[in-house]
């Protein structure tokens, strides 16, 4: 186990990226306190569990459930969530796809994905920014890493609403590196196709690989590109 109060939060932590990711953060000891969120209460206290076996209890895995369409209630929740231990990675992983013709989504499913993706990213960056940067030295950077797609560059009409809040999610993710890079490694990690076991598919452990190595590298005082694509 960590010596240190170092806690990770994984938000959207469903099965797939996000639990493969939680799982391999929390085997890397390095972290203290693992933080899971997602709205589904159930899966996420399942998620807990396997997490807590795969690192044989080394960690201690704190379970959450949290709705990001609650962007007023977001900020108190996280403001509860950092007083768990020193925030030194977040990762956050929501995303939702809802095939459409476009223009066919109505302006509140639009106006719910925004919500759900940037809109809350961008409470969680207000509630979380400021004390990562506390807990910056010139030796160990905290990570603010998010996942993301192809969609930024290149929209697919079948889903456009994904693609469109997916490019204002990775320009805020840019523009926070402008303004905070100094203190926090800021990366969007760019899954550019399916995620699933399946040849020619991303395989969810390949990104939490990645994800792992932006982490260590920053924790190691290293600074490395904001975007970074990965490829089936």
């Amino acid at each position: 186990m960590s010596s240190n109060n170092a806690t990770l939060l994984i938000l959207g932590c469903g099965p797939g990226v996000g639990l493969s990711s939680a799982k391999a953060l929390a085997a890397t000891g390095l972290f203290k306190n693992v933080v899971l969120c997602s709205r589904n209460e159930e899966r996420i206290q399942q998620h807990g569990a396997e997490v807590r076996q795969f690192v044989n209890d080394k960690v201690d895995v704190h379970t959450v459930s949290l709705d990001l369409n609650d962007t007023e209630g977001l900020s108190e929740q996280i403001g509860k969530i950092r007083q768990i231990g020193e925030l030194r990675c977040l990762l956050f992983n929501a995303a939702r796809i809802r095939p459409s013709k476009p223009l066919e989504a109505s302006v509140e499913e639009l106006q719910e994905d925004f919500r759900a993706s940037t809109l809350a990213l961008y409470v969680i960056a207000q509630e979380t920014v400021p004390h990562l940067s506390q807990n910056s030295s010139n030796t160990s950077r905290p990570a603010f890493i998010v996942t993301n797609s192809h969609l930024p560059e290149s929209p697919i009409p079948e889903v456009l609403i994904l693609s469109v809040v997916k490019a204002a999610q990775q320009n805020l993710v840019q523009g926070l590196h402008a303004a905070f890079s100094d203190k926090i490694e800021f990366a969007v990690i760019k899954i550019k196709g399916i995620v699933g076991t399946q040849d020619g598919q991303i395989h969810a452990e390949t990104v939490a690989e990645r994800i792992v190595d932006v982490y260590q590298s920053a924790s190691e005082g290293k600074k490395g590109k904001v975007l970074i694509d990965i490829d089936p």
